[in-house]
């Protein structure tokens, strides 16, 4: 019977959780991590902004999308998005170190580091630092289009401490 349980309970949360025929960007050089969400498969990728070989203290951050509902053709964000969604405001802490939050989450922080020879997205979620790999926002059902409702955030990465792969679910409370 505890059997039986454990693989409902597991069937249950991926199918939950998951993000089925989802398309995943090719990876760039630089890639940081990427963002989805219920809403379309359209994705947003964040990626570090080099000059000459250092982060560019001015923009450090690029980010675009992937138009994977149109021809999955890469194109900028738009005042919109880069305002009251995916774009961000960076703080400088040192020459390889950016503090930085996203338009949507100011209070939700990230660092961008260089790690182990490669620069990489620290953030903490439920407590755990971890490495980013990619975020899924589940979008509210019948929410205004214009203004959408946030039901939870997956965050998809690696532990700091374990060193193993992990989803972390972040509730939303409006």
């Amino acid at each position: 019977m505890k059997g039986l349980l454990t693989r409902f309970f597991l069937f249950f949360i991926s199918f939950c959780w998951a993000q089925s025929n989802y398309p995943v960007p090719k990876a760039a050089a630089g890639q940081l991590f990427y963002i989805q969400h219920s809403a379309s498969t359209n994705t947003y990728v964040y990626e570090v902004r080099l000059r000459d070989g250092k982060i560019d203290a001015n923009n450090p951050i690029e980010v675009y999308r992937i138009l994977f509902e149109e021809r999955g053709q890469k194109a900028n964000l738009t005042l919109t998005q880069r305002k009251l969604a995916y774009g961000y405001t960076a703080q400088k802490i040192t020459d390889n170190n950016y503090k930085f939050s996203l338009a949507a989450e100011k209070k939700h922080f990230m660092t961008l580091v260089y790690l182990n020879g490669k620069y990489v997205v620290e953030t903490t979620v439920n407590n755990k630092k971890i490495i980013l790999h990619k975020m899924f926002i589940k979008i509210k059902d019948n929410t205004n289009p214009l203004k959408f409702e946030v039901d939870y955030i997956l965050f998809y990465g690696k532990d700091l401490k374990t060193n193993k792969e992990l989803v972390e679910k972040l509730m939303i409370t409006n």
